[in-house]
């Protein structure tokens, strides 16, 4: 039950930190910057796309945790029970994570917003690289131990590597 207080807690704050991040970068770039990223759609265009990968990558990813990371069916939503290294995970650790990088670009790209994009948008990336490797990473290892610990030294954290043979399933 705590893990899916936390969940929800955790869902909140990304929501409300995400707001607070439109509002604040909205009002930069009506009275202060008082200019668009790109004077075409363009740049929205590649936006939409960036946005609609995204939601892609987390979407694969969280059906692939759901797929291979429990052998309870009764879990709360987001937990596992089980390592997972089948699937998108098998190229990289935290495709979620990646998804939301790629998001948080296509956003500021999608919106036309200077502030978003190079403000906003790395601020949110740093944020999530703080998250995965002292928090997520440091949860994973106490869970799963050894067997994490040589997952983590095959599988890159957020890109897969052009060229790199991937071992697995």
């Amino acid at each position: 039950m705590k893990f899916a207080e936390d969940f929800k807690w955790k869902s909140k704050r990304l929501i409300i930190g995400l707001s607070i991040m439109l509002i604040v970068s909205y009002l930069s770039d009506k009275f202060i910057i008082k200019r668009p990223l790109f004077s075409s759609d363009t740049g929205r265009f590649i936006g939409f796309v960036l946005l609609f990968l995204g939601f892609l990558i987390a979407s694969i990813g969280g059906r692939h945790l759901k797929i291979y990371g429990r052998s309870n069916p009764n879990l709360p939503r987001g937990a596992t029970d089980k390592l997972v290294t089948q699937g998108i995970y098998r190229y990289v650790r935290h495709p979620m994570f990646t998804a939301f990088f790629v998001i948080l670009v296509g956003l500021g790209l999608t919106l036309n917003s200077i502030t978003f994009t190079f403000v906003m948008a790395p601020l949110g990336i740093a944020y999530i690289l703080w998250f995965a490797y002292n928090v997520d990473e440091r949860e994973a290892y106490e869970k799963f131990g050894d067997k994490y610990k040589n997952y983590r030294d095959q599988v890159p954290a957020f890109f897969p590597i052009p060229g790199k043979k991937y071992r697995g399933k």
